[in-house]
């Protein structure tokens, strides 16, 4: 941000006369004008632009600075017209739209891929629900025996195994 080596800018006739005629910065204001607002330009180049000794840069103020980067002279000044800035505004909220909508199609692809993990752990554990569920039918209408206990055992390691299961899930769904 800023020119490079702003201490060593010089300003030309041309840049004074221009400070004054369109912005009322005379000779006494100059020097603090250009200190304060020389760390704040950016870089501004136009597709037209195709002069590599001579920079244009852009203050926050929409200043546009014309600056000799090899001899470190400042060459004229003039504001944004009304179009540019128009420009400049478009650029900025199109990018803030594009950035907008990259980040909800990652939450799209996001929420896509936990829906995905969490079927294929479905189909995974689909037997082990099924499994857990006639046995839990079977128990409910046994008559207490040892067989009847030997079921129940076997309903109870169903259901650790579901457990496990369901709380790897969460984990997963927790991840994203």
């Amino acid at each position: 941000m800023g020119v490079s080596y702003p201490e060593k800018y010089k300003t030309s006739p041309h840049f004074r006369a221009r400070a004054l005629e369109r912005f009322g910065i005379d000779a006494d204001q100059l020097d603090r004008w250009i200190k304060q607002i020389l760390p704040t330009l950016i870089r501004f180049s136009p597709k037209s632009h195709r002069d590599f000794k001579r920079q244009l840069y852009r203050s926050p103020d929409g200043i546009i600075f014309v600056c000799n980067t090899v001899d470190y002279i400042l060459v004229t000044c003039f504001e944004m017209s009304e179009l540019m800035k128009d420009i400049q505004a478009q650029n900025v909220s199109l990018h803030a739209r594009n950035h907008h909508q990259y980040k909800e199609e990652r939450q799209k692809l996001k929420n896509r891929y936990k829906l995905k993990d969490c079927k294929e752990m479905l189909q995974l554990i689909l037997p082990e629900i099924k499994a857990f569920a006639e046995t839990a039918e079977k128990v409910s209408h046994a008559r207490y025996s040892a067989h009847s206990i030997a079921k129940m055992e076997e309903m109870i390691e169903h259901y650790h195994n579901l457990k496990i299961s369901m709380t790897y899930m969460k984990q997963k769904l927790e991840e994203y």
